[in-house]
């Protein structure tokens, strides 16, 4: 009889693969590309009248759509409740870890007279209605396209390489995902210093492989968020 191993080192096996990765990694570049374009062309089209709410449309859209096309089930984008208790709890602690670094990060830059980056402009009348924008718009969104989408993708561009190596199987997607996110940031930010957001991108990219749900990278996403907009407001 022939083995598992086998069937899947045969030429025809192989070369399904391979067409597999190409065409997953196609997708994933003219997703993220009409997704930038969309945005953009959106932001020029109402000038802040109607697209904070167009911008989150166009990445949940842009997440869901080519995945149900692939017939792949939401549940394994991360869009399920399975580790809820992880995934409410593990986004806390990080916090609790990341945020003080964040603080003497932020006081080092002042002790060197040097601007904090992307400091946000929160409108101060209307802080609370940004508090919840930032929670349930560009967290949500954000995180179901660049972890639910772009990084579970590129796990299943690594699967079809067959790649041996479970650390790079597992980690390699956090990179690249955490790579495009901040690349699409500096793209819509205009701003080549949003190429920082690459660093919380890795710890939004960990939690989501840790507890393999949008949950937990989304509740830290909102936290981080406003504890930047809020810190940031009070060093200036």
């Amino acid at each position: 009889m022939i083995s598992a191993s086998e069937i899947n080192s045969t030429p025809a096996t192989k070369l399904n693969q391979q067409q597999t990765a190409v065409r997953l990694t196609c997708e994933v570049v003219l997703v993220l590309i009409l997704a930038l374009t969309l945005i953009n062309l959106s932001s020029n089209i109402f000038s802040g009248r109607g697209d904070w709410l167009i911008v989150p449309v166009i990445f949940v859209a842009l997440a869901l759509v080519p995945t149900r096309l692939r017939k792949v089930k939401l549940t394994e984008t991360g869009l399920n409740f399975k580790h809820l208790k992880s995934a409410l709890l593990l986004p806390l602690v990080v916090s609790l870890i990341i945020f003080p670094v964040t603080v003497v990060g932020l006081l080092i830059l002042r002790h060197f007279n040097l601007a904090a980056p992307l400091i946000p402009q929160v409108p101060s009348e209307l802080w609370l209605s940004w508090i919840f924008y930032q929670v349930m718009y560009i967290a949500v969104a954000e995180e179901i396209f660049f972890r639910g989408y772009c990084q579970s993708t590129i796990y299943q561009i690594l699967v079809s390489l067959n790649f041996k190596n479970p650390p790079r199987q597992a980690y390699l997607p956090i990179i690249f995902s955490a790579g495009i996110f901040a690349l699409a940031h500096v793209a819509l930010a205009n701003n080549l210093l949003a190429i920082v957001t690459f660093f919380p991108g890795i710890i939004l990219g960990w939690l989501f492989l840790r507890t393999k749900s949008v949950i937990a990278p989304i509740i830290f996403h909102a936290l981080a968020n406003i504890f930047y907009a809020g810190v940031t407001h009070w060093l200036v």
